[in-house]
């Protein structure tokens, strides 16, 4: 097993500092980490894109769902950092469409999967949705 492919197998934890009180997010955040792991251990199986399309849809619907709701709890919460978490959303939905391309396409898998994981690993624990949880958790005192 490469490098690359033990980084992609390897699954991702969740945080308890991704935490922010809030049920419904909380159980997002849980769900698309479960989905981003399950489709890395596919991807690394060497399984073709066609069998997991349906996983690919769901993470697709679940992370839509999941921006929505946080843009509200934000929009609710007057969160200052909404204009930027916002263009997180954007990045990462790039990012998902980069590597369902990837996926399909049967090029950059291992890379195009890492990167998404990680951008999304990343803004729960340094970016976007750190600045995010700190704002819920001090409103709801």
């Amino acid at each position: 097993m490469t490098t690359a492919s033990t980084a992609a197998a390897t699954p991702t934890q969740f945080d308890e500092r991704w935490l922010t009180g809030d049920e419904r997010l909380d159980g997002d955040h849980r769900a698309v980490l479960v989905a981003i792991n399950n489709l890395g251990g596919r991807i690394v199986a060497g399984e073709r894109a066609a069998s997991f399309r349906g996983l690919l849809d769901t993470l697709e619907t679940d992370i839509g769902e999941h921006f929505r709701h946080e843009h509200e709890l934000m929009r609710r919460s007057l969160c200052p950092s909404m204009a930027s978490h916002d263009r997180y959303h954007q990045q990462l939905l790039e990012a998902f469409t980069a590597l369902r391309a990837g996926l399909e396409s049967g090029r950059d898998q291992l890379r195009l999967f890492t990167e998404f994981r990680d951008q999304f690993v990343y803004h729960q624990n340094e970016g976007a949705d750190r600045e995010m949880v700190k704002h819920l958790r001090a409103t709801k005192r």
